[in-house]
């Protein structure tokens, strides 16, 4: 299985009866864009970017009721953000990326994109299948909020330990989490919540 259908199982769930009229729709951003009918050139594929990088981060709006981030909404997570990612600041008006991912979490309940089948449940407290063991794949490309998810999966009972397998160039391929003693590290960039079990197993 895969995380994205980890997170829409959980979202589904939660949604109960509502989730028979769910849509998923990759467009979902620009949608919200064209509703918004912005002057041209106000807002810029950076900007786009910025949505989708934030929903990977966890970060929820400052002052949106109902959903909790996994770090900080404020303008330096931003700008490390696109730091990290090489987007341009001068690009990205910060309030219109805010009002968009806003927007976004609101539709939810009727339609979503790819990335919001792993940040709405993760935002909103949803409950996931619990494993004893999670193996996880291409663990180099695992943000924040799919780490989030990962922890959140395993047993009560269960400590996210793991052990990993790296490649020629250094970088970590996999990580099997579940019990017993840690030895992968766990990269800053996951931005963990302050309730993530990987805390616990840090260095």
């Amino acid at each position: 299985m895969t995380l994205h259908s980890v997170g829409l199982t959980a979202w589904k769930q939660h949604l109960a009866w509502d989730a028979n009229d769910l849509e998923i729709d990759g467009k979902k951003t620009h949608g919200i864009i064209d509703e918004m009918e912005l002057p041209y050139g106000r807002w810029t594929t950076d900007m786009t970017k910025c949505v989708s990088l934030a929903k990977g981060a966890g970060i929820v709006p400052r002052g949106f009721l109902g959903a909790e981030g996994l770090t900080e909404d404020d303008d330096d997570t931003w700008f490390d953000l696109m730091d990290l990612y090489n987007l341009d600041p001068d690009q990205v008006d910060l309030e219109l990326v805010r009002k968009v991912l806003a927007a976004g979490i609101e539709q939810s309940r009727k339609i979503v994109d790819f990335d919001d089948m792993l940040y709405m449940p993760v935002i909103t407290g949803v409950a996931f299948d619990k494993q004893d063991v999670v193996f996880l794949d291409e663990a180099q490309d695992v943000n924040g909020i799919q780490a989030e998810i990962v922890s959140r999966m395993l047993r009560p009972a269960m400590e996210c330990s793991c052990a990993s397998h790296y490649d020629h160039e250094g970088s970590v391929k996999w990580i099997a989490c579940g019990g017993g003693r840690r030895l992968a590290p766990v990269p800053a960039r996951w931005n963990l919540s302050p309730h993530s079990r990987w805390k616990e197993c840090q260095n």
